[in-house]
C-alpha cells in the first residue's frame, strides 16, 4: 500500500512539474518584454491554491511516516492523494489561463472561482473601470461611436478580449499586422478587433491574413452586436 501511494505521488509530481515549468516560462517571457500581464488573476489565484495544497499534501505524507495506526495512515494517504490531484488540476488551470492570454474564456470548470471572488481577492479597480474610449455597447443609445450607428452592417476580426485592459505593446506582440486595433467595451469585457468590412468575405480574408490564434469574426448592425449569420442575412436582404 505504501509503495502504491508513493507511485501515485511520483506521478502527480511529474505532471505538476511539467505544468509548473510551462507557467514559469510564461512569466519569464513577460519579464523579458517588461510586460506585466494584467488580467491573469485567475491564473495567479490557482497558483496560490497550488502552493497551499502542496504544503498540506506534504504534511500529510510526513505524518504517515511517524504513524503506527492503520486507519490513520489510510486516511492521511487518501487526503494526500486528493490534495495532490487538486494540485495537478489547479496548476493545469493556471497554465491554461496563461496559454490563452491575452484572451480570457469562461472555461466552465467545476468549482471555478468567480469574477466577483477574484475582484474581492485582488481588489483590482481596473476590472470594473471602463476606459475613456468606449464606443460600442449592447445598448445602442449609450456611448456608441456615431460611425457604427450610420453603417447598417459591419464585420470585424476580434483578436483578443479580457476583463481588464490590454496594453498596446502586448497587443502588437499578438497581432503583428498594420491595421488599427479597435477597442470595444462590451458586456463587461474589453474586446480588441481589426477592420470594418462590409462583407463576410472581406472579413474572412482579413481573418486568414492576421494569423492570430483563436481570432474570429464578429458582426455589428447599427452599433449593436449581432450573430454573423444574422448580419449575412441582413446583407442578402438589402
Amino acid at each position: 500500500m505504501m509503495e502504491a501511494s508513493e507511485l501515485f505521488r511520483e506521478g502527480h509530481d511529474l505532471i505538476y512539474g511539467v505544468f509548473k515549468e510551462k507557467c514559469d516560462e510564461f512569466w519569464e517571457s513577460m519579464r523579458k518584454v517588461q510586460h506585466y500581464a494584467e488580467g491573469v488573476e485567475k491564473g495567479k489565484y490557482y497558483e496560490g491554491q497550488v502552493k497551499k495544497n502542496l504544503l498540506s499534501a506534504k504534511s500529510r505524507r510526513s505524518a504517515i511516516l511517524a504513524a503506527n495506526r492503520f486507519d490513520y495512515v489510510l486516511r492521511m494517504m487518501k487526503e494526500a492523494f486528493e490534495l495532490e490531484e487538486i494540485v495537478v488540476r489547479d496548476q493545469g488551470r493556471a497554465l491554461q489561463v496563461y496559454k490563452d492570454y491575452p484572451v480570457e474564456y469562461n472555461y466552465g470548470w467545476v468549482d471555478d472561482v468567480t469574477l466577483e471572488e477574484l475582484n474581492e481577492l485582488f481588489k483590482n479597480p481596473a476590472i470594473k473601470e471602463p476606459p475613456v474610449d468606449i464606443y460600442a455597447t449592447v445598448d445602442t443609445t449609450k456611448k456608441v461611436e456615431p460611425q457604427l450607428l450610420k453603417e447598417e452592417v459591419i464585420f470585424k476580426v476580434q483578436i483578443a478580449a479580457h476583463t481588464v485592459p490590454i496594453t498596446e505593446e502586448y497587443l502588437r506582440m499578438v497581432y503583428k499586422g498594420t491595421h488599427k486595433i479597435d477597442m470595444i467595451y462590451e458586456d463587461d469585457w474589453y474586446k480588441y478587433s481589426i477592420g470594418r468590412y462590409a462583407t463576410l468575405e472581406e472579413a474572412s480574408a482579413s481573418l486568414e491574413e492576421c494569423k492570430v490564434r483563436k481570432a474570429f469574426i464578429v458582426a455589428y448592425k447599427a452599433g449593436k452586436k449581432v450573430s454573423v449569420s444574422e448580419a449575412v442575412g441582413s446583407n442578402e436582404g438589402m
